[in-house]
């Protein structure tokens, strides 16, 4: 019904949240939020990874929910089989794997690190396009011309002077067109996630568990610089499903495996490493925060820039320095 939406979305799905809460403190269903140089907290899954109308766009001055009502009817399909392979029933039809690889291919899209990237990639080919423009001449004088012909009179010379006259940073804002690309991209990688080969890693009874962060999908590969599912055979992705079971996905084959309490750790220092700005986690510890405060203070996003004509990515702090 119009007036039903929800308000706040999201970005990491609630029901997955709830695999990662304290078992010490039921009752209550509680996780430990971690953040930048900040006290590790307590919160509810449903109090956390949410934003305002993320997933919505407008048109024609009218708010859209069809990104929220998307990933809503995945959430709802996918959520029997997430609840089965964290009871460690991993056997799955072709038709749930497929299903599940969908969920966490959308679990990398739908998180505000891929929507800066994929935002930062647009506005790198923005900038390059505006290069070339200012290279070619007789580009310049068809636009200029097109231009002028619009009532906006200028000459070929007079662009070329306003586009290498400084700097301006080149953005994409269009929420309608990141919404696009995280369902498209998603489409996309839930067929590669399908084929790679999966397996998971068992955490002890009594051990404190795997954690989770804000970009709960981590990719890795020691032989490439640019790490994605398949820029190269070594190219592999961790998915914590809960506290107990995690997700390896790898283009070798790998059997299931119980996780010592080390390589618990070990895992779980990988996924802050992959986080945003922040953890979610069964348990309270300092060194998790010791380390989430190490990968924010040195982590950067880009921006895209074109500079006297140039274009130029430029890294920008992630976080603030905590004064």
């Amino acid at each position: 019904m119009p007036g039903d939406e929800t308000k706040e979305q999201h970005f990491v799905h609630r029901a997955y949240l709830e695999g990662f809460v304290d078992p010490t403190l039921k009752p209550v269903e509680f996780l430990w939020a971690y953040m930048p140089n900040k006290n590790p907290f307590k919160q509810a899954p449903f109090k956390i990874a949410r934003r305002n109308y993320y997933y919505c766009h407008e048109e024609e001055g009218k708010r859209l929910f069809t990104g929220e009502l998307g990933l809503s009817q995945l959430e709802t399909i996918a959520s029997p089989l997430l609840k089965r392979l964290r009871d460690r029933q991993f056997e799955l039809t072709a038709d749930e794997r497929m299903t599940f690889a969908g969920y966490i291919a959308t679990a990398h899209c739908r998180v505000p690190t891929f929507e800066r990237r994929i935002n930062s990639l647009y506005g790198f080919m923005e900038a390059k396009r505006l290069e070339f423009i200012i290279q070619n001449p007789g580009t310049l004088q068809r636009i200029a011309a097109r231009l002028s012909a619009k009532g906006d009179k200028t000459t070929a010379e007079e662009l070329k002077a306003k586009l290498t006259g400084g700097s301006v940073v080149i953005t994409q804002n269009n929420r309608g067109w990141s919404v696009k690309k995280m369902f498209e991209t998603m489409l996309f990688l839930q067929e590669l996630i399908y084929h790679m080969n999966w397996s998971f890693l068992l955490a002890a009874e009594g051990d404190p568990g795997f954690l989770t962060t804000d970009n709960p999908v981590s990719v890795f590969d020691p032989s490439s610089r640019f790490a994605a599912f398949q820029s190269s055979p070594d190219a592999h992705f961790l998915f914590p499903i809960s506290r107990a079971v995690c997700l390896l996905g790898t283009h070798h084959l790998q059997a299931n495996q119980n996780a010592s309490a080390y390589q618990v750790r070990q895992v779980n220092s990988l996924l802050i490493e992959r986080s945003d700005t922040q953890v979610y986690a069964p348990f309270r510890a300092e060194g998790v925060q010791r380390l989430l405060n190490k990968h924010c203070a040195s982590a950067h996003d880009t921006r895209i820039v074109l500079s006297k004509g140039v274009a130029k990515s430029e890294p920008v702090a992630k976080v603030k320095p905590n004064t």
